[in-house]
């Protein structure tokens, strides 16, 4: 569009100003709609495959989430080798269900997938028979009757069972 100038140089130059301000929210608003809609394709690509397919990681405390085939992609890599279907399904696909359906088996492996934890700590999960509901109901009262002593390990499982909670 044109410069306005039909009115005093104040007011043409307000108008103006106006304008280009308009115009510059105008691109902004279609990239941030090309980015959403990027995004809604992202979701929709995600969202219609196989449950069992998408995986959950945590990746030095923030949970990322892929599919399997994208851990695969690499054939005879690391990543590939552990989700292959062979020790896929020894798994169960646990990473699909809520925590909340967790076996103590599964508490224990989530255990074992923090760094840090001591062994006895990890066993202590599944000898007191811990499940996915318990854990999340497990605060420093709960971890230290089950025999956590360490006040750095009650404290970094506080946080990561706070993380669960939040997925």
């Amino acid at each position: 569009t044109s410069p306005v100038n039909r009115f005093t140089q104040a007011i043409n130059d307000a108008i103006n100003a106006k304008q280009e301000s308009l115009v510059r929210a105008e691109k902004e608003i279609l990239l941030l709609e090309g980015s959403f809609n990027d995004e809604c394709n992202f979701i929709n690509a995600i969202a219609s495959g196989d449950a069992k397919e998408m995986i959950a990681l945590n990746v030095s405390g923030t949970i990322m989430t892929t599919t399997r085939s994208t851990l695969q992609a690499i054939e005879d890599s690391v990543l590939a080798q552990q989700f292959d279907d062979s020790k896929w399904t020894d798994q169960g696909g646990c990473s699909s269900r809520s925590v909340k359906e967790w076996s103590p088996g599964d508490v224990r492996a989530w255990a074992e997938s923090i760094g840090g934890i001591p062994e006895n700590v990890v066993n202590s999960f599944e000898e007191n028979e811990i499940s996915g509901r318990e854990l999340l109901a497990l605060g420093i009262g709960g971890l230290k009757s089950i025999g956590v002593k360490r006040a750095g390990t009650v404290y970094l499982l506080v946080d990561e069972i706070k993380k669960l909670k939040k997925n």
